[in-house]
């Protein structure tokens, strides 16, 4: 059979078709057929005509009576043939990926980094951020704190409260129905042949647990008569302390336990995962204030929480806080001028500076996977290319463009499943991976994991990337233009105008969203490189340091705390491997160094309303700097003519020297605490150390000043524990 005969006894069979369908699909038809049927040789021509007009005979009934059934188009397909339709769809989709696995393999694991990584983001941030507290009506739970302006002398954006101003403000506010006091310490629990161990407490006011609405797993909390000074010994115990040191010993209430040198009764435990206020706090003793004599205004150590009364809002509540901050300025003058409380969300205090790191990261891992589909729709319409011909000869033959939009979603959804199934994975290990690295650093660390939210967020993730790679391409696909698409396909292999100008803009996108992301990913590792390059002012290398806390009640003089200190430095000196030893309150990049006022000798203390003269006060012992390798650039280090009953010797740092010696050389010059009055209290500054990074390598060096353990009676500062 000729070409010319075969095309004429295709347009018989075309009658086989109503008419409506071949006006709009007749030609397109044609033209596929006479380029079948001239790529076909010899007998194979044949057998292609035979098996097209079965193809034409079986289709065309079925257009026809889908045409002619009107009622068969009113009425709502039946749910087990849409039912059956779709498992079609998925098994057609499972067989087409079967064939093509590393086509597969590749877009998993790529929507499998994209979908982790906003998953394992969402998860902290949702956790930080988002979830309510674990404490009852925490949306009611407020924190309050001091502040420091200028004006007072320092600069403090928030500092704890004193006794005083925790029980007037206790006393006077009707804003909160309850305000709690809480002081975070260390507690030595054991003695001598009972394996003594420090772990972090918190003595805690009366109503602390009732505050926050938890009660005790078993036995019960601290009574008022308990919270007054001379009160019985009585502590509570974390569930996972309870477990860990006690075994779970149901006997465990009315127990003996030797706390600080101290028995002390246990009279209860507190439910699982309670730990506050830190994640590590172990045991809960009673913070005991004297209301006849609370102490001075100007000793802070109490931190409070609060819980706002019913029908009152936060900001009713910090007016009324302006009414009491007013009233304290008028009564205390010295104390309260430019010094004031403030309240805020607890769960914004929680959140505290990593709020903004967090939300900027939740946004960069958003890009990331705008880039993840953007990349994934490129391909997928690339590989759409070669399934043109085929959902054209579909849509041509009668398929609804809904169906074959269907088609493509089903497969692009099962991309998607797999991924988000792997992506959640990923993101689960991502959680643990960076709690393990640093817990400290991620605040409500221990309520993270796996849950609900993570894996909502998961599928949510997983349902819009569906529909940002594979809805577009597939209603592209689904255009059943036969003549526009083999006449492309006979031209050129990459696909029509409006099929490259859809792949330019995929182009353009990810590119775009990319260079946002190089550029902050660049300025990261600039800050990083910066950070890396920081002088800290002391040797690390080879330095190993530990935490001691020597319990007041068994080293009550400082006598005692400096014996022992000698003997501990001395032992430690002889061992093999040391060669330096020394001790000191401050440890270089973790400190948590107090801030004392000072004076200098000759000079007149800044008047009320000037910034104060203060610094960061550190105890030292001798061989401090040469331990840390800390340069002293003038004077010399503390020696051994410096002991108890030599004047008081001092080294300052650099910052300090600048800030108030800018005018003279300090060597030689004497400085004394603020509050000691004894002539033998003044401290001559025999050196001029190099400046340390104490807090941090971000944080610059602050004004210090470092005096001897030994010399602190007479300095009038207390003994260092």
């Amino acid at each position: 059979m000729t070409a010319r005969c075969a095309a004429l006894f295709f347009r018989v069979l075309l009658r086989a078709y109503p008419r409506g369908f071949r006006e709009t699909y007749g030609d397109d038809m044609g033209a596929l057929f006479d380029q079948r049927y001239a790529e076909a040789q010899g007998g194979r021509r044949a057998a292609f005509v035979l098996r097209t007009s079965i193809n034409i005979a079986a289709t065309a009934i079925a257009e026809r009576y889908r045409r002619t059934s009107a009622h068969a188009r009113r009425t709502p397909r039946k749910k087990g043939r849409s039912m059956s339709g779709l498992l079609n769809d998925l098994t057609y989709a499972c067989r087409l990926l079967r064939r093509q696995p590393g086509f597969a393999i590749f877009v998993v694991l790529t929507l499998a980094v994209g979908i982790g990584a906003n998953t394992a983001v969402f998860s902290i941030v949702n956790g930080v951020l988002l979830r309510p507290l674990p404490y009852g009506e925490s949306e009611r739970l407020v924190r309050v704190w001091g502040r420091f302006d200028p004006e007072s002398g320092f600069d403090f954006p928030e500092f704890s409260l004193s006794a005083p101003e925790y029980l007037d403000y206790q006393q006077h506010t009707t804003g909160l129905e309850a305000v709690a006091a809480f002081s975070p310490n260390s507690v030595t629990v054991g003695g001598p042949g009972a394996d003594p161990e420090r772990v972090h407490g918190a003595a805690v006011s009366a109503n602390l647990f009732a505050v926050l609405r938890v009660s005790p797993a078993i036995g019960r909390t601290f009574s008022q008569d308990e919270m007054k000074p001379g009160g019985a010994p009585v502590t509570v115990l974390s569930h996972g302390y309870w477990q860990s040191r006690f075994g779970g010993d149901p006997t465990i209430l009315g127990r003996s336990v030797p706390l600080n040198g101290l028995g002390t009764t246990v009279i209860g435990v507190m439910p699982d995962e309670f730990m506050y206020p830190r994640p590590t706090t172990r045991v809960w003793l009673p913070l005991r204030i004297d209301p006849a004599n609370p102490g001075g205004r100007s000793s802070h150590s109490i931190h409070a929480i609060g819980r706002l009364a019913p029908g009152v809002d936060i900001v009713a509540a910090r007016a009324e806080l302006q009414t009491l901050m007013a009233d304290w300025k008028a009564r205390f003058p010295t104390v309260h001028t430019g010094h004031y409380l403030f309240i805020r969300p607890m769960l914004e205090d929680v959140a505290g500076t990593i709020r903004p790191a967090l939300l900027l990261l939740l946004a960069a891992t958003g890009f990331v996977l705008l880039i993840v589909c953007a990349n994934v729709a490129s391909i997928v319409l690339a590989r759409g290319e070669a399934r043109t011909r085929e959902m054209a000869i579909r849509g041509a033959l009668g398929a609804e463009r809904r169906r074959l939009i269907r088609l493509s979603l089903v497969e692009s959804g099962i991309l998607a499943l797999a991924g988000g199934t792997l992506g959640l994975a990923l993101a689960q290990a991502g959680v643990k991976a960076l709690i393990a690295i640093d817990p400290a650093s991620i605040p409500r660390a221990t309520e993270l994991g796996l849950d609900y939210g993570m894996v909502l967020f998961a599928a949510a993730a997983s349902i819009a990337s569906v529909g940002l790679f594979g809805l577009l391409p597939a209603i592209r696909g689904a255009r059943p233009d036969l003549q526009t698409t083999l006449r492309q396909a006979s031209l050129s292999t990459t696909g029509g105008p409006g099929r490259q100008y859809f792949r330019q803009g995929l182009v353009a996108m990810e590119v775009a969203l990319s260079v946002l992301l190089v550029l902050g990913a660049g300025l990261m590792l600039r800050s990083f490189t910066r950070l890396l390059s920081v002088e800290p002012g002391f040797r690390p290398e080879g330095l190993v340091s530990a935490t001691i806390s020597l319990p007041q009640r068994t080293y009550p003089e400082a006598e005692r705390v400096e014996t022992f200190y000698a003997a501990l430095v001395a032992r430690l000196a002889g061992t093999p491997g040391i060669v330096s030893v020394s001790a000191g309150t401050s440890v270089p990049l973790w400190s948590d160094q107090g801030v004392w006022d000072f004076e200098i000798e000759g000079r007149p203390r800044p008047a009320a309303g000037q910034t104060a003269w203060n610094a960061s006060a550190v105890i030292v012992r001798p061989g401090y700097f040469e331990t840390l390798g800390v340069p002293v650039v003038r004077g010399r280090f503390f020696g051994p003519q410096d002991d108890a009953r030599s004047q008081p010797a001092v080294i300052i740092n650099e910052v300090m020297a600048r800030k108030f010696f800018a005018d003279a050389d300090p060597v030689g010059r004497r400085v004394r605490i603020v509050g000691a009055t004894s002539p033998d209290a003044w401290m001559t500054v025999v050196g001029i150390s190099g400046d340390v990074r104490a807090e941090s390598l971000e944080t610059e060096p602050a004004p210090a000043y470092h005096f001897l353990q030994s010399q602190l009676p007479r300095t009038n500062g207390g003994p260092a524990r």
